[in-house]
């Protein structure tokens, strides 16, 4: 992170936390506890910071993802017709973009078959001389079609996904499909914070700035 992203974070989560010290108080003005009330607005913040980090960081790995898809097919294309050194030149930024996708919602980290793969391919374009493509051609492929899987998977609910991994292991949804895992956080989360609070919310006439609030912080499903 830059000097100049640094500093626009700090600003943003000064920012956050006076509007969660004014919606809590508004909360107690309507009848809230006070106590529930400040452990609504701890929970929010938690979770308000931890889903837009993890929002940019799935923008980010996305974005990778599409890069390196499109390097893929570039290379698959020029390899055994271009010069040697420029089709290693591709598989360097191929691999450090690849470097690039992990995340819970795109590519694991505790993903053993992708890392299998990316060893593998490492080993291979380090061996690369435009001769016996055929291996490293059906690796590329194979690779390709995964990231093609996950660059159709649907984005999650990053204030729920968040909640979720403040209060339990993330080791606890490596198993699940992205779409089970995405109905999976949100179900938790509005059992667990999303629907009482929401009630309350409305019951003191602040609905509508929690909602506007969530939805200048981070992408979700907030209803």
């Amino acid at each position: 992170m830059t000097l100049s992203e640094k500093v626009a974070m700090h600003k943003w989560v000064k920012e956050l936390k006076n509007e969660l010290k004014q919606l809590g108080k508004k909360l107690v003005s309507g009848g809230t506890e006070k106590a529930q009330a400040e452990e609504w607005m701890k929970e929010l913040k938690e979770s308000l910071e931890l889903g837009h980090t993890l929002h940019d960081d799935y923008e980010n790995a996305v974005s990778h993802v599409k890069t390196a898809r499109e390097a893929i097919v570039r290379i698959l294309d020029c390899m055994g017709e271009s010069p040697v050194e420029e089709v290693k030149k591709s598989f360097d930024g191929l691999i450090g973009n690849l470097d690039m996708v992990y995340h819970i919602c795109v590519i694991r980290r505790d993903d053993t078959d992708f890392i299998f793969t990316m060893t593998c391919l490492r080993k291979m374009t380090a061996e690369y001389n435009g001769e016996n493509t055929i291996m490293l051609r059906s690796e590329l492929e194979n690779l390709k079609s995964v990231l093609d899987d996950a660059s159709g998977w649907n984005a999650p609910d990053f204030l729920a996904l968040a909640y979720f991994l403040i209060h339990e292991k993330e080791s606890e949804l490596s198993e699940m499909e992205s779409e089970q895992r995405n109905a999976y956080v949100i179900s938790y989360f509005n059992e667990h914070f999303w629907e009482h609070f929401l009630r309350e919310a409305e019951r003191c006439e602040v609905k509508s700035e929690v909602i506007s609030l969530v939805r200048r912080t981070i992408i979700g499903n907030i209803g």
